[in-house]
């Protein structure tokens, strides 16, 4: 079984590299994707800067969690990090629920 703090850190670990704020201009976005083939969800971190194009860095990959687990990592990232995040693939139940407990 995985462990969902675990996960949290460490992906919070990953944005700490690439996360620089006092970058002039910079927006910060975390992206959370489901991809039903292997049951999982991405994380990416995407980065968008005045004049130049877009980044998305893949952050995190996890296999095999349920959707209770996602909930736990995302609110690890949150409590360190209040970026805007970006649902995609999910169920408007599920929608609700990320909103309600991550927002």
């Amino acid at each position: 079984m995985m462990d969902p703090f675990k996960e949290g850190r460490r992906i919070n670990e990953r944005i700490a590299k690439y996360f620089k704020p006092q970058a002039f201009a910079t927006q910060y976005r975390i992206a959370v994707v489901y991809y039903a083939p292997e049951d999982g969800y991405n994380l990416f971190f995407d980065l968008t800067r005045t004049r130049t194009f877009s980044r998305s860095i893949p952050i995190g990959e996890m296999t095999h969690y349920d959707f209770k687990d996602l909930v736990l990592v995302l609110r690890t990232i949150r409590t360190k990090y209040q970026f805007t995040m970006v649902y995609r693939n999910f169920t408007p139940d599920q929608l609700k629920v990320l909103r309600r407990q991550i927002h």
